[in-house]
């Protein structure tokens, strides 16, 4: 008989199946970290939730900062509104913010009504194919992730842990990069 663990409120869960799930833990902890500054900016071809077609060419000789997140991601809910922020900041300088939802088809009736909650004004694309196509060509395999890509297409900055503390950061980095010729 395997041996068996027993965790608050009744669950229970045996050895073997605890191994299961710790290897499965390792295996993603694995994963590549995202694509790193000096890498070219993977290709973006996705819709918008207001049906305007993204790419990262329509970006060129501009700053562009892309979010990959989740509705269903709390940190990602958390960083919404600073990532606002940074989009109205960016702007003034010529600099976009785009955010690429990888969401599944269940989660995605929840997109729009948070982008209103949240008063998001920056384009948001929520199409599960294109947008996981897209969170796995940067190596997002941890959400939020944000990249900021300089005006000839290559990351300058990335990272898998932005916090709301991040803004003058990241503004900062936009400002320096939109400044460069």
């Amino acid at each position: 008989m395997p041996y068996t663990l027993t965790f608050k409120r009744g669950r229970s869960m045996t050895i073997a199946s605890l191994l299961i799930a710790a290897s499965s833990c390792s295996a993603f902890a694995q994963q590549e970290a995202p694509l790193p500054a000096g890498s070219d900016a993977p290709e973006i071809r996705t819709t918008t939730l207001d049906g305007q077609q993204l790419s990262i060419g329509r970006f060129r000789g501009h700053v562009l900062l892309i979010d990959i997140w989740a509705i269903w991601c709390p940190d990602c809910r958390k960083t919404l509104p600073s990532v606002e922020k940074i989009a109205e900041k960016a702007a003034a300088s010529g600099a976009y913010v785009v955010g690429i939802s990888c969401d599944k088809e269940k989660t995605l009736k929840f997109v729009a009504p948070a982008i209103k909650k949240y008063g998001i004004q920056f384009p948001i694309s929520a199409r599960p194919e294109e947008n996981n196509a897209i969170a796995e060509a940067y190596n997002a395999h941890y959400i939020p992730s944000l990249y900021l890509i300089d005006k000839k297409g290559k990351i300058r900055w990335s990272s898998s842990t932005f916090k709301p503390d991040d803004v003058s950061k990241v503004n900062t980095m936009i400002s320096q990069l939109s400044a460069e010729k």
